[in-house]
Parts: structure tokens; C-alpha cells; sequence
């Protein structure tokens, strides 16, 4: 009976067990049911789908988190990437990374790319609307980067000048600027200023000049403040401006030189050009104190050393103020600034400002005309292939000085000799014959009453007109490109100067101011409001370059022999002369940089009076002979065969040449 309790009991044990585990193993399935239940429902939430421990975002979800901020996305998801990277495993996890990094550099490399070009675009859209062809602008006192800007306007008006000169395809190349000298510019009475003209062609780019203007009126300023200019030196060519010296002093005060500053402006007077600086003050300068017998002037000295960076080829003036330690008075000097090399010329403007509107109305009215000196240099290239074909010029003579009367008159004569006809017979000389560009008018010099006069008469000697009637002698004429004026010589104030006459008699004005030097033996440039002419003492003569209104006077050569009587090609390019060895003189070529320099004559006697032929094919010149005759010798540049065109016991000089399309 024990032993069957005891089977029933652990039968009834065993049923207890297996009953438990069943339950148990129940609670666990359905534990797990409700787990991946739960997780389903979560992930199915609003009908999304999300991945646990993804990185791929939903569009709400950025919106929500970003708002319209695009830009931020990639930033955004690059911090999610930083804070599940605990949960991201294996390779495939970080080449998912790299591509999404790659992708958003190639994003941002392609949004950049297209902000870029965009603003190229707008970069370039603005040059085209800023920077037309023909536009023209106006600076004072400095170039386009320093000077004071005035406006700008376009070359768009009818010009007769250019027309005139270059034709019908030019004719629409003038223009025409106005600004008030109002109190923003305050251009004050006898003050001197300069206004750079810029003009843009779309074939050469950018070009400009520098006009002088010179207003009326007293200026205010201390005379007893004495300045002088020891560097740079007067009239001379340097390859840089580094180095300004001098000294100053004011009389007024006998204690010490009475000076507090030096200040140095560049291409214009005291607040108007640049400042370059104030320069070191107080350097001894015995001769100073000697010379005025003051010791107490012996620390009157500056001296500016600083390399200013200046173009090649280009002019300046410097402003050198000292102002006094007593009353800030002050006084200044100035001095031209000559750069050695060449300036490309990329057109020719010329400009005119209208000084009596200025000094009246306060009004600076400047008109003219521009043109692209490489659509120009296109247009003469066609014209010349078609002369090639239809014949250069119907007139080819050479109009010069001759005593075969027994006095000085003026004739013309053929290329080959022959043809030859007087054109004056005045009592008195006449002489230094010049054929205006076209070869209709011929401008001379004609001894009227013992004084020196210029006239000018048509081609053939009749209508002869005298345009000055001056108490000094006036001669040498030469005109200028578009025979609108006249530059010629005159004997005053003990040496010789230069003056300018407009053709029709009227305007003359005084040029250069030069006492002891002689600047004499003008020549217009072929294109250019320009004169090359010839200065210094007897014995250093060279050739000089300056504005026909004065201004911008430089040396095109180094020192050297006597360089005398110039003459320009008629493309600007050479410069025909006569250069001495001893008293003998010899015909010579250089280029207009004052290089090259290439002797054409070797004559025993001597040769002189140079002159280009309006095609540049030739240079007539007069050859001495025992100094009691002189013939014309026509020489061919391409060639070098000379030929004489006259050839008599007379003297005939001073030839130019007188072509006639």
C-alpha cells in the first residue's frame, strides 16, 4: 500500500511539472507576440514606414526639423549620421557615408559652380553696360585709378574734323562734355590743372591724353616763401621717379628757415592731385645760408625717397608745396615729369576745352573726337591695297627755297626735275616753304618789312595771305595734321621760342618760355596734336616732343651730338634729322623713341633740312657743296638710291613735299 501512495505521488509531481513548463512556454511566445506586435504598430505608425536604426530620413521629418531651409539638410543629417554611428556596423555602413559625403560636395561644388557663373555673368553684363565702345571719361587732376572723377559721355556726334581727315566711316566720332566748376570742384583763379580724357575703343581698349588747363587770375600764395627744385632735373627723361630734392625757405621769418612741412602732390595742386607725401625736412644746405647770408637758413633742405610706380613713356608734373611755420602760407614749384620707354598710342583723340567758358561762366566745356587707332589702322590698310590698284596721288612736287634770282623765293618743281615754277616774287625773302597735309596750301615765311612773317598762299602761288603781323620775327611754319593750325618760330626775348596761329590768322599763342635755350625748327605729328621740334643752347641742340598747346614737353633722345631740324613720318612711326660731328652735318633716321638711330648721308661737305614724303617712300633733303651751293637730293628709303633733283651753282633749300590725291 506505501509503495503505491509513493508511485501516485511522484506521478502527480511529474503532471505538476510538465503542466508548469506549458505555461510558462506560453507566457514567452505570447511575451514575444506582443513585443514584435508593438514594434510592427510603431513602425507602421501614419502609414510610414521607418527602419530602426536608419539613416534614410523622411521629407516630413526634415521639413519638421529644417523648415525651408534647404541649405541645412546635408549639415542635418551629418549630425544624425554623428549620433547613430554607435548603431551602424560594417562596411557597407561607411560606404553608405562616403557616397552620401560625396554627394553632398558634388552639391555644394555644383551650387557654388552656379553662384559662380552666375555672377560671372552678372560681372560680364555689367562691363558690357559700363565699358561701351566709344565711351569717353573725364578725370581731373590724376588717371582714371588717382584723379578726381567729372563724367563720361559717348562718341556719338557728327565731326566734321574727323570726317575730314579719316572719312565717312569716322564721322559719327565727336563728342561733347560739360561739368560746373561749382563748389565741389572749386577750381580757384590762377591755379593750373590737368584733365586726363580717357577714351574706350573695342578694339584697342583703353587710351588716353592729358590736357593743361592754366585759369585766370591771381593765385593766392606766400612769394617771400622762396622753393627750389634740385631733383628731378628740368627737361630730362628718367626711368623712374624715386628721388626729390630741393630746398625752401621763408624770408619772412629771420630765426630759422620758417618752414614746418614739405608736401608733394602728383598731376595736380594741393587737394586736387594725389599725395605722395610729406617729405624729411631740415638737411643742411650751406649754399642756402651763404647765399642769403642767414646761417640760420642752413637746415633748409628735403628730400623725398620713395619709388612711385609711373608708366612707361608717360608724363607728370609734381606739386612741391612748403608751407610756413608761421601762418601755414605757403608757396609751391612744379616740375614735368618725363618717363623713359613708349606708351602704346591705341587711338587718337583730340580734345579742345573751351577756356573762356571757364574763366567766365565757370563752365569747363570740352569737345572733340576719338577714334580706334586699330579700326583706323584697318581702314588705311584697305584704302592703300585699293591706291595700289587705282593710282597713289595725282600731284607729286617738292615746293623749296631757291636764290637761282638772286634773291630767296619759292618754287616747286617735279620729283624727277623737271616742271619747275617759281611761286613768289616779293622784294623781300621768302622762304621755309611747308605743304599743308592735302597739298592744297603752302604756309611760308616772307620778309615784310625787314621783320619775319607768315603767310600762306595756295599750292599753285596765288591768293597769298599773311596771318601774323608780330614786332618779332616769325618763321618756320608747320602745320598740323588736320591744317586747322599753324606752329612756327619766333625771335623774342633774346632767343628763339615757339608759337601756334590757327590758319586763319586768329588765336596766337606763346608755347614755350625757355630763356638762353633755343626752341625752334617745328614739326606737326602726322595724326597727333603734337609737336617734335629742336631745343637747347647753340652746340646741344636735341629733339624735343610736347603738346601743341604747350604742356607735356620731354626729350625723345639721350644727350649726345647736335640733333637739329626733325621731321615725322607720316605714320608716326620715324624721325628724320640732321646730327653733327664737329660743324659737319649728316641726314639721319631714328625711331620715335629716340632707338635706332641710323645714319642715312656721309657727305664731306655737310647735308641738311630732312623731310618725309606723304607716302614715307622718300626723304628729300639739300646737300652742301663748298658752301656756296646746295642741291636737293631725293633719296628712296627702300632702296637708298639718290637721285638730285636740282643740280645748279645756286643755293636750294628748306624742300618739303607737296602730294595731291
Amino acid at each position: 500500500m506505501k509503495v503505491i501512495l509513493i508511485i501516485l505521488l511522484i506521478i502527480f509531481l511529474l503532471i505538476i511539472s510538465l503542466f508548469s513548463i506549458t505555461i510558462i512556454s506560453r507566457n514567452k511566445s505570447t511575451a514575444s507576440e506582443g513585443a514584435d506586435s508593438l514594434t510592427t504598430e510603431e513602425s507602421n505608425k501614419d502609414g510610414k514606414t521607418t527602419i530602426s536604426n536608419s539613416r534614410v530620413t523622411t521629407i516630413d521629418d526634415i521639413q519638421e526639423t529644417y523648415g525651408d531651409d534647404v541649405d541645412n539638410i546635408s549639415s542635418g543629417i551629418k549630425e544624425n549620421e554623428i549620433e547613430e554611428g554607435s548603431n551602424t556596423t560594417g562596411s557597407t555602413n561607411d560606404s553608405e557615408e562616403e557616397t552620401l559625403q560625396d554627394n553632398d560636395e558634388e552639391a555644394s561644388q555644383t551650387q557654388l559652380q552656379d553662384n559662380e557663373g552666375n555672377d560671372s555673368e552678372e560681372t560680364s553684363a555689367e562691363e558690357e553696360e559700363e565699358i561701351k565702345n566709344g565711351t569717353i571719361k573725364f578725370f581731373l587732376d590724376g588717371d582714371m585709378e588717382n584723379g578726381i572723377y567729372l563724367g563720361e559721355t559717348l562718341c556719338s556726334m557728327e565731326s566734321a574734323e574727323a570726317f575730314q581727315l579719316y572719312g565717312e566711316d569716322f564721322k559719327d566720332t565727336g563728342f561733347k562734355f560739360t561739368c560746373k566748376n561749382d563748389d565741389s570742384l572749386n577750381l580757384l583763379a590762377g591755379s593750373t590743372h590737368y584733365i586726363y580724357i580717357y577714351f574706350y575703343g573695342a578694339k584697342s581698349g583703353w587710351d588716353y591724353i592729358r590736357e593743361e588747363i592754366d585759369l585766370s587770375g591771381e593765385e593766392v600764395r606766400e612769394k617771400n616763401i622762396i622753393i627750389f627744385i634740385d631733383e628731378p632735373k628740368e627737361k630730362t627723361i628718367t626711368s623712374s621717379l624715386q628721388l626729390i630734392r630741393g630746398w625752401a625757405v621763408d624770408l619772412r621769418n629771420k630765426e630759422n628757415s620758417g618752414i614746418k612741412d614739405i608736401e608733394i602732390y602728383l598731376n595736380g595742386p594741393r587737394g586736387y592731385g594725389k599725395l605722395l607725401g610729406s617729405s624729411q625736412y631740415s638737411i643742411p644746405r650751406q649754399g642756402v645760408a651763404d647765399f642769403f647770408e642767414n646761417q640760420n637758413y642752413l637746415n633748409s633742405g628735403y628730400q623725398f625717397e620713395k619709388l612711385v610706380k609711373l608708366e612707361p613713356g608717360s608724363i607728370h608734373t609734381i606739386f612741391i608745396y612748403a608751407i610756413s611755420s608761421k601762418d601755414d602760407l605757403f608757396n609751391y614749384e612744379v616740375r614735368e615729369i618725363y618717363l623713359s620707354g613708349t606708351k602704346e598710342e591705341k587711338a587718337i583723340i583730340s580734345a579742345q576745352i573751351n577756356m573762356q567758358k571757364l574763366n567766365q561762366d565757370s563752365i569747363i566745356e570740352i569737345t572733340g573726337w576719338a577714334v580706334d587707332k586699330n579700326v583706323l589702322k584697318e581702314k588705311q590698310m584697305l584704302e592703300e591695297k585699293v591706291s595700289e590698284i587705282d593710282g597713289e596721288y595725282s600731284i607729286k612736287k617738292v615746293v623749296y627755297t631757291s636764290t637761282r634770282d638772286g634773291n630767296e623765293n619759292i618754287y616747286s618743281i617735279n620729283l624727277d626735275g623737271t616742271g619747275l615754277t617759281r611761286l613768289t616774287d616779293h622784294p623781300g625773302s621768302d622762304l621755309y616753304p611747308e605743304a599743308s597735309p592735302d597739298g592744297k596750301k603752302i604756309a611760308y615765311t616772307s620778309d615784310i618789312g625787314g621783320i619775319w612773317q607768315i603767310m600762306i598762299m595756295d599750292w599753285d602761288g596765288k591768293n597769298k595771305k599773311q596771318i601774323t603781323y608780330n614786332h618779332f620775327r616769325s618763321g618756320y611754319p608747320s602745320w598740323s595734321y588736320d591744317s586747322k593750325y599753324i606752329y612756327f618760330e619766333t625771335y623774342i626775348d633774346g632767343d628763339w621760342e615757339l608759337f601756334r596761329i590757327k590758319s586763319d590768322g586768329t588765336e596766337q599763342k606763346r608755347l614755350t618760355f625757355n630763356p638762353n635755350f633755343h626752341d625752334w625748327h617745328p614739326n606737326g605729328h602726322p595724326y597727333n596734336y603734337e609737336i617734335i621740334y629742336e631745343s637747347g643752347i647753340t652746340g646741344q641742340e636735341n629733339i624735343y616732343v610736347m603738346d601743341h598747346n604747350g604742356s607735356g614737353k620731354r626729350n625723345i633722345c639721350d644727350d649726345g651730338p647736335r640733333r637739329r631740324a626733325p621731321d615725322v613720318s607720316p605714320d608716326g612711326s620715324r624721325i628724320t634729322y640732321m646730327s653733327y660731328s664737329g660743324d659737319n652735318s649728316e641726314i639721319w633716321i631714328m625711331d620715335y623713341n629716340g632707338q635706332n638711330e641710323i645714319r642715312l648721308t656721309d657727305n664731306p661737305d655737310w647735308d641738311g633740312h630732312p623731310s618725309f614724303s606723304p607716302d614715307g617712300k622718300y626723304i628729300v633733303y639739300e646737300e652742301g657743296k663748298e658752301s656756296v651751293e646746295e642741291d636737293l637730293i631725293l633719296m628712296d628709303l627702300i632702296t637708298g638710291q639718290r637721285i638730285n633733283i636740282t643740280n645748279s651753282p645756286y643755293i636750294d633749300a628748306d624742300a618739303s613735299f607737296l602730294y595731291q590725291e
